[in-house]
């Protein structure tokens, strides 16, 4: 039987669920077209919360420049919040940046994201700056950015 709690590398086969997922976590979702850039992409890789055959219940997309990541977005199916999954998806996603040799990942949040921005700190993500008016309601980013060098957080 799949395993629900495993993560694994998104493919081109998963696209349909990648695009149901992001539809239900954000009020302005990535478009297929997106979606599927990140998945055909060398520079990028998605990763899902679910075993093989499973709908995943999360997803995480990474970005790769030279010897940093970017991750540039990570949604949780709504019913499933509160149980873990980020933490999950993101500490094994970043277990795979350092594995890869990547010194650096970066990332922005909502200022008011708070749920957000507690996980990422718990993980070792430290501010690092911040943007005025980022996002297309207007609210303000706060610039995260983890040193992957350093032993990691659960």
């Amino acid at each position: 039987m799949p395993d629900p709690g495993a993560v694994r590398r998104a493919t081109e086969a998963d696209l349909r669920s990648l695009v149901a997922l992001e539809q239900v976590c954000f009020p302005l979702p990535w478009s297929e077209v997106q979606i599927s850039s990140s998945l055909t992409s060398e520079l990028a890789e998605i990763l899902l919360l679910g075993g093989s055959g499973l709908e995943p219940s999360a997803y995480a997309v990474f970005q790769f420049v030279a010897d940093e990541a970017e991750l540039l977005r990570i949604g949780v199916c709504p019913d499933r919040r509160g149980r873990g999954e980020a933490r999950r998806l993101l500490t094994q996603g970043l277990e795979r940046l350092r594995m890869r040799g990547l010194r650096t990942c970066h990332l922005e949040v909502a200022v008011h994201n708070e749920a957000a921005r507690a996980l990422y700190r718990a993980l070792g993500f430290e501010p690092v700056g911040f943007r005025r008016g980022y996002y297309s309601d207007g609210s303000d980013a706060v610039l995260y950015s983890l040193d992957l060098s350093t032993p990691r957080r659960s």
